[in-house]
């Protein structure tokens, strides 16, 4: 396996937030977490390394092959759109709240 830029975390983050909102509100006895529950950050690398222990070889492997994918071809844009609207909100309510 060669070396990626992209940790598999990463990639996870990226292509699985879904389950990995869901295990974040399963530990905090809560019907749905994002980015507005308290404590979600800290706790978003230990779920994910939980999730990645969780999965078969096989699933690692495919998610190392899209991590390697990416690395080579860049990330797909859908990804790169969402990256660039979480930032510009994370912006916006950084300026909001300091006034």
């Amino acid at each position: 396996m060669q070396w990626s830029k992209y940790r598999l975390t990463d990639i996870l983050w990226q292509t699985r937030q879904g389950d990995v909102w869901a295990e974040i509100a399963a530990k905090l006895n809560m019907e749905l977490a994002n980015t507005q529950t308290l404590g979600w950050f800290e706790m978003r690398m230990t779920t994910m390394k939980n999730i990645l222990n969780k999965m078969t070889e096989e699933e690692k492997s495919k998610l190392q092959e899209e991590a390697d994918r990416m690395a080579k071809e860049g990330l797909p844009a859908e990804i790169l759109l969402s990256i660039s609207v979480m930032a510009s909100a994370q912006l916006f309510f950084t300026v909001v709240d300091d006034n």
